[in-house]
């Protein structure tokens, strides 16, 4: 209940500050890997560039990958968060005061970046799923780096990222039929193919594939394989056999069971 309040309450600051704030407010930080501007006035801006700076660490090797130079922009005017489709610039929209907000949006959004190209129709929403995977996975390795480091001189505030997560997890209503998604037949699938940022949806996808992810972290470099899957498959199952084989034989096992996780067999 508390993470309810305290989401109603900064959403109506958040209202209030969208109103009052005059648009030459803007703030730019010049960072070696990502130039942020903040375009509300918050009293802490440094303190999102560190949350930033510690979460690109922690995500970059786990995808093998290292994201271009990029413009990362916090306006909570903003209705929600999202990446270009010129993959070089994040918004988000976020209370400073908010460091589980912050940690979360840019974590879901880093991800798609880190795809860096765009994934079929037929899988956006499998993408954006992954996409709330990445938050929910790395909000856990950044509570851990966070309470041994003490990152921001609060060491005592790595435990507020896992409830954060436990608690967006706890949140959504539960669908029925939700792994008839398997069955390209299923008005699951098509409402998954029609509504691909249908969030409550999204999440519990992440929340099924969340402990493969824990079990097989490497997984996390075949995510960007996601963008070359083709654009004519016409079953989750098909999808999921091409992307296995794109990763490789070493990654055989850990798939067998995600595709398992979503009723299909690969």
């Amino acid at each position: 209940l508390s993470i309810f309040i305290f989401d109603f309450v900064l959403y109506f600051f958040q209202n209030i500050l969208k109103r009052r704030i005059a648009m030459n407010s803007d703030v730019t930080i010049i960072q070696s890997r990502f130039h942020y501007t903040e375009k509300a006035y918050v009293p802490n801006t440094s303190n999102i560039v560190v949350i930033i700076d510690e979460l690109i660490k922690l995500m970059e090797p786990y995808f093998h990958k290292q994201a271009p130079t990029f413009r990362l922009i916090n306006d909570i005017r903003f209705e929600h968060p999202e990446t270009a489709s010129t993959y070089d610039k994040i918004h988000i929209c976020c209370m400073d005061t908010s460091w589980s907000q912050i940690a979360y949006q840019f974590s879901h959004e880093f991800c798609h970046l880190l795809i860096g190209n765009p994934v079929p129709q037929k899988m956006r929403w499998f993408e954006e799923s992954i996409c709330e995977l990445s938050s929910l996975f790395f909000m856990e390795q950044l509570a851990i780096v966070w309470a041994k480091s003490g990152i921001l001189g609060h060491p005592e505030y790595a435990g507020s990222f896992i409830s954060y997560c436990d608690n967006r997890m706890n949140s959504v209503s539960n669908l029925q039929n939700l792994l008839d998604v398997s069955d390209p037949s299923s008005n699951i699938w098509v409402h998954a193919v029609s509504e691909c940022y249908d969030r409550n949806f999204n999440l519990q996808i992440a929340k099924l594939l969340l402990p493969i992810f824990r079990k097989y972290p490497a997984l996390w470099e075949t995510v960007p394989l996601l963008s070359r899957l083709p654009e004519d498959e016409r079953s989750l199952t098909r999808y999921l056999s091409y992307w296995s084989i794109l990763s490789g034989e070493s990654f055989r096992q850990p798939f067998v069971e995600l595709a398992e996780t979503l009723h299909c067999s690969i």
